[in-house]
């Protein structure tokens, strides 16, 4: 193992008394000088000091390249190129100029400031080869374990928003690569890189298919109601979930004083009987109706409609016409996803007795917003929303003997609705219309599987026949 790479802070005192900051680390062998800062402009040195850190690590880790020399003034000037960091920042206002939607934005912002930039940094474009993108990826592997073993601790890591990482699964690290290949191609347009030869083009992680389910009567049924039973505002975290459990068995089963509990479970003694009653609360359905209520009607809205989640979300209480019994849909992924959307009766009922609840509505509240009364965005809606919902039907399942549910997701609910509408005998015309699909190929997959589970009692009955015939025609097995 080599020796590990240091680097000592100097500094350079002018006659203003101003000071300049540099070091002299060595980068592959050699005694390099590199400049970190000026107190003039506004660098101090515990700035200073942050900034040796990140330049260790990025030495350590091969990524560090010399200051890019400056362009040249005059006709014949060529644009120098670029580090990561502003390279990144020039492609997201290039595509903030095509007016994407604001998802598709955000989606970008999260690629790149999050993960992109903080791994590359300054490094320019035509430098980066499909090596770097592999330690890439292989670092979003690693950054996944220490953020699942931190989660365990009760501890976590800050994003860029400072908001707590979550752990990336091997589909969401694709979607960053996607966007690191975009951006290249895009640098490789304006000269900087080879067009034909992008290194993160050919990079993915293996993926396995992710098979889309729709949900059956019963379980559709399961998860709505779930959905409007109250539960706490916040999820406890495994340690505490698991510690409070403790103290529930100890003072109900084995009977012990609150400062017994408390020493048993490494509590203080108040802390023991918070936790005490308001698991009790819970179980006494003390939780948040208001919430509860407004998850039902949007969960019912999703797999009575089939909108998308981010239609839905999106939606204020002006664009609900409950005496049309439609819902008007403004603003979509799609050209043909701006449309109106039909209620059925049950529906209807459903989100008038939620608007009813919520007294007096402004037409430009939104119409089922979150525990905050904000509007949803789609991740919220899937693990604020749908996962816990999902939990709990699991657990009424379990105790009637019945299957768990498939892997639910806003999705699920969309795909359900256009299974049961062909079910329901709908023509293909009104679904596509109905969901916003501007490709009848994506409705017509989805009716071929409906079709396929229509039949498949007539089938399966057939089947057994056949195999029943050529059982009667064997002979009895002669008797021992």
């Amino acid at each position: 193992m080599g020796r590990p790479i240091t680097a000592k802070v100097e500094e350079t005192k002018r006659r203003d008394g101003t000071t300049y900051y540099w070091t002299r680390p060595m980068v592959n062998g050699e005694r390099t000088t590199i400049a970190l800062g000026d107190e003039r402009d506004g660098d101090t040195r515990h700035a200073v000091d942050a900034k040796v850190r990140d330049l260790l690590e990025d030495i350590r880790l091969g990524r560090w390249e010399p200051d890019l020399p400056e362009a040249k003034s005059g006709p014949w000037a060529v644009e120098r190129e670029p580090g990561f960091a502003d390279l990144g920042e020039s492609f997201l206002k290039f595509k903030r100029s095509q007016q994407l939607r604001e998802n598709t934005i955000k989606n970008l912002e999260w690629a790149i400031r999050g993960h992109l930039t903080p791994y590359f940094k300054r490094k320019r474009p035509s430098k980066i080869r499909q090596a770097h993108v592999i330690a890439f990826s292989d670092h979003e592997i690693a950054q996944r374990g220490r953020i699942a073993a931190l989660r365990e601790r009760g501890k976590y890591l800050l994003g860029s928003n400072d908001g707590a990482m979550r752990e990336l699964s091997d589909r969401s690290i694709n979607n960053i690569l996607a966007v690191l290949t975009e951006l290249l191609t895009w640098a490789a347009q304006r000269g900087w890189g080879d067009p034909a030869d992008n290194p993160a083009s050919g990079w993915r992680l293996k993926v396995k298919p992710r098979l889309t389910a729709a949900l059956e009567r019963d379980e559709l049924f399961d998860l709505i109601l779930a959905a409007g039973t109250p539960r706490p505002r916040q999820r406890q975290a495994a340690a505490m979930a698991a510690r409070v459990d403790l103290i529930i068995r100890l003072r109900d089963d084995d009977r012990l004083p609150w400062k017994a509990v408390a020493e048993l479970a490494g509590v203080a003694e108040p802390t023991a009987i918070y936790h005490y009653k308001q698991r009790k609360d819970l179980a006494r359905f003390k939780g948040d109706r208001a919430r509860a209520a407004a998850d039902k009607a949007f969960v019912a809205a999703l797999a009575y409609t089939g909108a998308r989640v981010t239609e839905l979300c999106d939606l204020d209480v002006g664009d609900v016409d409950l005496r049309h019994a439609k819902f008007r849909i403004a603003d979509s992924k799609t050209e043909a996803g701006v449309r109106e959307v039909d209620l059925t009766p049950h529906l209807v009922e459903v989100v008038a007795d939620y608007f009813a609840s919520r007294g007096s509505l402004k037409r430009t509240a939104p119409a089922f917003p979150d525990g905050n009364g904000k509007w949803r965005n789609r991740n919220q809606a899937n693990k604020q929303t749908i996962a816990p919902a999902a939990r709990l039907a699991n657990e009424w399942r379990a105790e009637r003997g019945e299957d768990p549910l498939p892997h639910v997701t806003p999705h699920t609910l969309r795909h359900t609705y256009i299974t049961l509408a062909f079910e329901a005998n709908f023509p293909l015309p009104y679904v596509m219309e109905q969901v916003g699909h501007d490709d009848s190929r994506t409705t017509t997959d989805i009716y071929a599987k409906v079709s396929r589970r229509r039949n498949r009692a007539v089938q399966g009955a057939a089947f057994d026949r056949m195999l029943d015939e050529g059982r009667a025609e064997r002979p009895l097995a002669l008797a021992a």
